[in-house]
Order: C-alpha cells, then sequence, then structure tokens
C-alpha cells in the first residue's frame, strides 16, 4: 500500500509540474479532490478522468468514472455516485444522483435535475426539468413544458391545460 501512495505521490507531481497553461487538453486526469489532482481545473480532459473522491475539471469529454464528479460542460459517459455538472451534459450518466443545468441523452438514477432543460430518456425515481423533450420514466415526473411522455405514478407538467395525470 506504501509503494501505491508513493508512485501516486511521484506521478502526481510529475504530471501537475507540467500542466501550467490552463487551456491545455489532456487525455486523462486522476483526482483525489480539487487541488490534488493531476491536473488543474481549468485543464480539458478529453479522454478518461477516474475520481478517487471527488474531481473537477471545466470540460471533459470521454468516460468519467468514479465517486462524485463536477464538470462544466460533459460529453461522454458518466460513471459516479453523483454526478453534477454546471452548464452542459450529452450522453449517457449513470449514478444516485445527476445534477446539470441542460442535458441530452439517457440519465439513469434515482434523481435526474436539470434546472434549465432535458432531451432524451430519462430513468429514475424522481426525475424534474424545467423543460422536458423526450420520455420520462419515474415514480415521479415533473416539468413546466414538455414535449414527449412522463410515465410514472405521479407525473406534472406545471403549464400545460392537464397539469397533473398520474399513469
Amino acid at each position: 500500500m506504501q509503494k501505491l501512495i508513493a508512485v501516486l505521490a511521484v506521478a502526481f507531481t510529475v504530471f501537475a509540474a507540467q500542466a501550467r497553461d490552463p487551456y491545455d487538453v489532456h487525455p486523462f486526469q486522476i483526482s483525489i479532490f480539487p487541488p490534488i489532482q493531476i491536473f488543474e481545473e481549468e485543464v480539458h480532459i478529453t479522454g478518461l478522468k477516474l475520481n478517487l473522491l471527488y474531481g473537477y475539471n471545466t470540460a471533459v469529454s470521454g468516460f468519467d468514472f468514479g465517486v462524485l464528479s463536477g464538470a462544466g460542460d460533459f460529453e461522454g459517459i458518466q460513471l459516479n455516485l453523483a454526478n453534477y455538472v454546471q452548464e452542459e451534459a450529452r450522453g449517457l450518466r449513470l449514478s444516485l444522483i445527476n445534477l446539470s443545468d441542460d442535458t441530452e441523452g439517457i440519465e439513469i438514477a434515482p434523481i435526474n435535475y436539470a434546472s434549465v432543460g432535458a432531451e432524451g430518456l430519462r430513468i429514475g425515481v424522481i426525475n424534474v426539468a424545467a423543460e422536458s423533450k423526450g420520455l420520462q420514466i419515474g415514480l415521479v415526473n415533473y416539468t413546466r413544458h414538455m414535449r414527449g411522455i412522463q410515465i410514472g405514478l405521479i407525473n406534472v407538467i406545471a403549464e400545460s391545460k392537464i397539469s397533473f395525470l398520474p399513469i
């Protein structure tokens, strides 16, 4: 175990020393939690992002795996206990909770929340989005505007002629 910690410490030191340009794009990121990660938060990751506890980068494209993940923008596959994207998330997102402003693609989690909009397939216990396009499957589905279908025990489209409709 001590050898593994020593190897990780050397890797963090070597790679962190190389990450001085905040607009660089790198093929991988390993993070314990910011600022203890190979590259700074502002660096764009295109490839693999591994979050041992929590990782954050302003832009991530590729595969994002670990415990807690944060990103400004994300495109690809996220598989974490919790996924948080500040702005746009595109792709497949699997976790216990998916949070974002806008999301496009497939989200599978007990809780899916998009503060602005969601487009695609959302499967969860609770699905919430300001605007929705596509299919929501859950016990509770809530949106203000909907272009698509809600399947669940409680389905709410707040700004609709029929705002509440159980399945």
